[in-house]
């Protein structure tokens, strides 16, 4: 009963200040009406005046001009007249004096339309004859009179609103008060009923949170499942396809010394399969690293249409005659700030996808337009930000994909293609590189109409104009390099493809050895180092070498290139980055770039 007693209370107290409020509104129109007609009568004499003032001006001077005035006032008249009535149609008063101002007024414009007509056909003398008569100023006084009357009647009427007002407002504040100290009273009975359930709703929220204990327990042993199968998935799939590369490259290098043994000489093929081998497995390596977003990127403004115009020769002879291939490039497309190689790579691996989805042929669309996204657009959709992107969009008319298949696209090693026709990272790869790049990609796609996947890649601030590097050359200058490296076969590797190259190689097992031979040996010129070691880094070995030796330059390796993004500080931009595993001709470029650097 209380509390049915307290919040009728309330109820009636909320009500008291609803019609307080409505009140205060309906003051407050009131006094706007009032200040409206009380400006409505100032603006009438003010333009009667107007109109006064310009036939004065023409009676004395002949000018035209000075009937500007005149003529604007004549046309305002009726308009202010009209409004003056419809602010004071609450008092039959005012009306009254409104109608007898009309009268005056009427009188006064005749008289001032009578001797502007006088001065044009008879001249200034009989104009100035009946303006000396003294009638205008009589009519003149007697509307400034009315008005005058009408602006006190005004007034008067406001400050008995006014009064009024305040009179409801402390009557109803006197009401609200009572109404308030009356629900207090009962909101303390009402705190002593609510002492006497706080103990059992104590013990139903201890239930409560036991119960939402076991269900976070739960809940993190699910997503621990779906973890390790999602894992599994990716050990699984990784662990088939290694295995099989690695039996190319074991088998065939078996191969080619049993011949050697023999004394055959056919066994350059049998090493070149394993290269080939070798150089699968590293190319997964890679793909593995664009899906996880660790690969090492080099982003640069680029043109996204000339990228794609030229890869459409090559697009042409790889999906074949019975696909039609069809550019849509945007005019005044932004540049991108991509790394051109994996965007290359992506767009080749959607083609083969396209292609392979239309077994009978079909269209491949190739479409790129200037995109910007503001904040509500990117809220709408999960992981995408707000800005200006240059959209990619890959379409084909082939068989689609079902929801449930867009949903595991992106899964690695996840294909719908036949054993043999797909690896499953094709989708990933990409989609980590885009996502790396601070991009956005989009599936949608129709079973039996086709499908279009979108990459949203970002604006670049600036066009980089600089002219395209030359190819570089194998063959070494006579420099002196240090090889780093803890692991002592990646070390003789090195060393060799060094001295394969014609460069003069030294060795380190680590951070002190390096710095004890860098200072027996001036001569050294290279630093190429690998990132993780025991002890000191690898950045920091050649942080600190650099300051020791400014003309020192530094190649760094990683099998991990990520590291060497995650580990660099301010700074460290000179510093090149060479990616584990690398041929002899890729190590030869990134020496000779070292060199070349500024």
């Amino acid at each position: 009963m209380e509390i049915v007693a307290g919040f009728l209370l309330l109820l009636i107290a909320s009500g008291l200040a609803i019609v307080a409020a409505f009140n205060s509104s309906h003051v407050y129109d009131l006094a706007s009406e009032s200040l409206k007609a009380r400006h409505d009568i100032d603006r009438l004499f003010g333009e009667v005046k107007d109109a006064e003032t310009g036939q004065r001006g023409y009676l004395l001077t002949g000018k035209s001009d000075y009937l500007v005035p005149y003529h604007d006032a004549s046309k305002q008249l009726d308009q202010t007249r009209s409004q003056l009535r419809t602010s004071a149609a609450w008092s039959d008063v005012q009306m009254r004096r409104i109608g007898q101002l009309d009268a005056l007024i009427g009188q006064k414009m005749a008289e001032l339309e009578h001797t502007i007509q006088l001065y044009d056909t008879s001249g200034p003398a009989s104009a100035l004859a009946v303006v000396n008569d003294d009638q205008g100023l009589s009519l003149m006084s007697q509307i400034r009179t009315l008005t005058r009357q009408l602006d006190g009647d005004q007034s008067n009427q406001e400050q008995m609103r006014l009064h009024q007002f305040r009179i409801q407002q402390q009557l109803l504040l006197v009401a609200i008060i009572v109404a308030t100290l009356v629900a207090f009273v009962l909101a303390l009975l009402v705190l002593r009923q609510g002492e006497r359930q706080q103990t059992e709703l104590a013990l139903k929220n201890a239930v409560l949170r036991e119960q939402m204990r076991q269900q976070a327990a739960t809940e993190t042993q699910l997503r621990h499942v779906q973890k390790m199968d999602t894992i599994g998935q990716l050990t699984g799939g990784i662990a088939h396809d290694f295995n099989n590369m690695l039996a190319v490259v074991v088998g065939n290098l078996e191969i080619a010394q049993l011949r050697l043994q023999r004394g055959i000489d056919d066994a350059e093929k049998f090493i070149a399969n394993a290269l080939l081998g070798a150089g699968k497995a590293s190319d997964l390596t890679k793909r593995l690293l664009a899906f996880s977003r660790r690969q090492a990127l080099r982003p640069a403004p680029i043109d996204v249409n000339t990228c794609v115009h030229e890869m459409s020769t090559i697009l042409s002879r790889t999906l074949g005659e019975n696909i039609v291939i069809r550019l849509s490039l945007g005019e005044s497309l932004w540049p991108a700030y991509v790394d051109r190689a994996q965007l290359e790579s992506a767009v080749l691996n959607l083609a083969v996808n396209s292609r392979d989805a239309m077994e009978d042929g079909g269209q491949l669309t190739i479409l790129t337009i200037n995109a910007n996204f503001d904040g509500q657009h990117a809220d709408q959709n999960e992981g995408m930000l707000s800005g200006e992107y240059v959209m990619v969009a890959v379409s084909d008319t082939g068989h689609g994909m079902t929801p449930e298949v867009i949903q595991r696209a992106f899964e690695p090693f996840f294909t719908t293609k036949a054993v043999g026709r797909g690896t499953g990272l094709g989708l990933s790869q990409i989609h980590g590189f885009v996502l790396q790049s601070n991009g956005y990609i989009k599936i949608d796609s129709t079973p039996g109409l086709g499908t279009t996947i979108r990459l949203y890649l970002p604006r670049a601030p600036l066009v980089n104009t600089r002219a395209e590097q030359q190819p570089t050359q194998l063959s070494a200058l006579p420099h002196v390099v240090l090889v780093v490296e803890d692991d002592p076969d990646v070390r003789e590797l090195a060393q060799g493809a060094l001295e394969e190259l014609g460069y003069t190689a030294l060795q380190a097992d680590g951070a002190e050895a390096a710095e004890s031979l860098l200072r027996d040996h001036p001569e050294v010129s290279i630093l190429l180092t690998d990132v993780v070691m025991p002890g000191p880094s690898g950045v920091s070995l050649a942080r600190e070498m650099q300051k020791r030796y400014p003309e020192l330059r530094v190649l760094l390796m990683s099998g991990y290139p990520r590291d060497i993004i995650d580990r660099a500080q301010p700074g460290d931009e000179q510093s090149r980055l060479l990616a584990k595993p690398f041929s002899i001709r890729e190590l030869a470029e990134a020496l000779r770039a070292t060199l070349n650097d500024d």
